[in-house]
């Protein structure tokens, strides 16, 4: 079964309970776990683990809450996703004592018709909600947002709330938020709301809203989706006496009819730092709006505003700058906000308007955002927040990797290639054509356009000549299987791409064995980086190819392991930081199958999605693989084509283009 391998998880135990601390898996023979969930929950201890292991509707017994009664995770185990019933609320809580440290995660649950909440009540609290698919409709009254964390006490709390897909369909006069975030205790709230899709068909929902009600609370808020009738896309404030720091990049807000505020900022008698960088807010009746009268301080910088009634609506802020943004065919401005001279007003070309804010090919925005102050942002706090957009995808892009104005960067091309009968099928774009200096990737598919295709069982590369590129088959004069069908991603140039060639002089070379190394900075001691890679065909390859990180560096390895890496191949690869679109997964209880089902909010559901798959090196899985989607399961999986079984801890690295999905 597959695990979704997490890089930035939050779980703090003191050494005591850390020592204690079991997992249990329901449902299960023994007790507690032999009964009901709700039984295996209150029967576990503090800071045990709770797997659980079905991908069923789970029986409350008509129970509208599933209490997690103390400290605990809560988890969907490997390759598993629970259903809880609807009209359900996950209902976390503590109240462990002053000074106490605890924990609760809550991950990878369905959760229609209701809505997930986790309260604290004193103690220092850290909280980790990741891979929720959550909808919140009319029939549920018994919570007040789609996930929700609040802190009564005066502790210190941390949390994350990531990889999270929330559906608001709510037409009560009170709607509740997406997410929801507050600290009423007088305590502190510290952490991080990233890569979530925010989805609204209600009337003004908050799609982020997160209260500072301590003395010294920070979020930093990024790449986040929030569409429909919004109220508020994101909204910071907080209450007399706090501060609160609000880093919000990269986030992307399209409203329907011109409804509510894309961002907004406000502090009642206290102070705020708010640092709005690089995000996208079309269609809203107020772009960016701060109230007078608020002690609030930052900068807007790289924002794209484009089709709102009114542009930014703040009042006079000695502290409160502007620049590098782009504002468009926004009605008006208040009278209080003077655009910086570096301000773009022309037509910022996106693809659909405000159905698909994206940039298109000439965009005035392409590399207008200031990157030196985002880059000085992202690698700021500790650990440095990762160089993605609203998509997931790099955030620095282009042959002088700069950033672009707004939420998402233009460049990374994919093709969905079919028509495959020989043994080099060429790939017609203009992506590609004419541009030797392009490093595609490339991934065999059983899904082409959510259009069925043929397996393939021969390995392949890229070749290129007369200026255009070919797929060619690793072993010559072998054909393709017709009618199979291959993924093509073409990232743009820029740090993160390169070309690979393999040296085995003994005194200059790469070569360490059956591997050859990446030396290269943006690959240099990231090892949470995702990587992948694909052969240039000249001389053949005709073997899989993984990808793995050790000492500090990334290398290409020969999975066969049948000798030394063949000197002079030469390899397109591609590397970018983790995020919803790119993944390391792994498989944990292997060992029955020839195959892995993915589980990611981004592609659960979506036939189109175009995937990018690279073998990690866990373990040895010399087998050619390809992706299928299984319309039963409403999800893709990874394929030996062979039909070879997957050994436990094989691993690989998932690519998704969400743009093209």
């Amino acid at each position: 079964m597959p695990f979704f391998r997490f890089l930035t998880g939050l779980l703090v135990f003191t050494a005591a309970t850390q020592a204690n601390a079991a997992t249990r898996y329901w449902p299960d023979l023994a007790s507690p776990c032999d009964t009901t969930l709700q039984a295996c929950i209150t029967g576990a201890n503090a800071a045990d683990t709770v797997m659980v292991r079905t991908s069923a509707t789970i029986d409350l017994s008509g129970a509208p809450y599933l209490y997690v009664n103390k400290p605990l995770s809560l988890l969907a185990a490997p390759g598993f996703r629970p259903t809880m019933p609807n009209g359900t609320v996950i209902s976390a809580f503590a109240d462990p004592g002053v000074g106490v440290n605890w924990s609760v995660s809550i991950e990878g649950f369905t959760v229609p018709d209701g809505g997930v909440v986790v309260s604290a009540t004193s103690g220092n609290a850290t909280v980790s909600l990741r891979r929720l698919d959550v909808v919140t409709t009319n029939a549920i009254s018994n919570t007040g947002s789609g996930i929700a964390i609040r802190n009564n006490g005066s502790g210190a709390l941390k949390f994350e709330i990531a990889e999270n897909r929330v559906r608001v369909n709510v037409s009560t006069v009170s709607q509740p938020p997406g997410i929801y975030i507050d600290d009423f205790g007088g305590g502190s709230i510290n952490g991080s709301i990233h890569d979530n899709r925010i989805t609204s068909t209600a009337n003004g929902v908050y799609g982020i809203y997160l209260f500072g009600g301590g003395p010294a609370s920070s979020a930093a808020i990024y790449s986040n989706q929030i569409s429909g009738n919004i109220g508020a896309g994101i909204a910071v404030s907080g209450a007399n006496g706090s501060t609160l720091d609000a880093q919000v990049i990269s986030n992307s807000v399209s409203c329907s009819g011109n409804s509510g505020s894309g961002l907004t900022a406000g502090i009642y008698q206290g102070s705020q730092n708010a640092q709005f960088f690089n995000n996208t807010v079309v269609g809203c009746n107020v772009g960016l709006g701060i109230s007078s009268g608020y002690a609030v301080s930052g900068r807007l910088s790289g924002n794209l505003i484009a089709y709102n009634h009114i542009g930014v609506s703040i009042p006079v802020l000695p502290s409160f700058s502007n620049d590098h943004n782009l504002l468009f065919a926004n009605s008006a401005n208040t009278a209080a906000f003077v655009p910086d001279p570096s301000t773009v007003t022309a037509d910022p070309l996106l693809r659909r308007g405000a159905a698909d804010a994206r940039l298109s090919a000439g965009s005035p925005a392409i590399d207008g955002a200031d990157s030196s102050a985002l880059r000085a942002l992202l690698t700021g706090p500790a650990p440095p927040l990762p160089e993605i957009d609203a998509d997931g995808l790099r955030r620095f892009k282009g042959v002088t990797s700069l950033a672009d104005i707004g939420a998402f960067e233009y460049g990374d091309t994919s093709i969905a290639l079919r028509h495959v009968s020989s043994s080099n099928t060429l790939v017609n774009s203009p992506a590609l054509t004419g541009n030797a200096a392009a490093r595609p990737l490339l991934t065999h598919t059983r899904m082409a356009d959510s259009y069925q295709a043929a397996s393939n069982g021969y390995y392949a590369g890229f070749s290129y000549a007369a200026s255009n590129y070919y797929v060619s088959n690793e072993l010559s004069g072998v054909l393709f299987s017709p009618d199979s069908a291959f993924n093509v991603f073409v990232p743009a140039p820029g740090a993160g791409t390169l070309l690979h060639t393999s040296n085995n002089d003994f005194s200059t070379g790469n070569v360490f064995g059956f591997g050859t190394r990446i030396a290269n900075a943006y690959f240099d001691n990231q090892g949470g980086r995702i990587v992948l890679a694909t052969h240039r065909v000249s001389n053949y390859f005709n073997e899989p190819l993984a990808t793995s990180f050790g000492f500090g560096s990334w290398y290409l390895w020969r999975t066969s392991a049948a000798g030394d890496f063949p000197n002079a191949l030469n390899f397109d690869v591609y590397a970018q930081d983790a995020s919803l679109d790119a993944f390391h997964w792994s498989i944990t209880e292997g060992g029955s199958t020839s195959y892995t089902v993915l589980d990611n909010l981004a592609i659960n559901g979506e036939s189109c999605a175009q995937i990018f798959v690279q073998q990690g090196f866990n373990t040895y899985n010399a087998h050619p693989l390809q992706l299928r989607y299984v319309s039963a399961l409403q999800r893709w999986r990874i394929e030996n084509v062979d039909t070879a079984i997957m050994a436990n801890y094989t691993d690989f690295y998932v690519l998704v283009d969400e743009a093209a999905t």
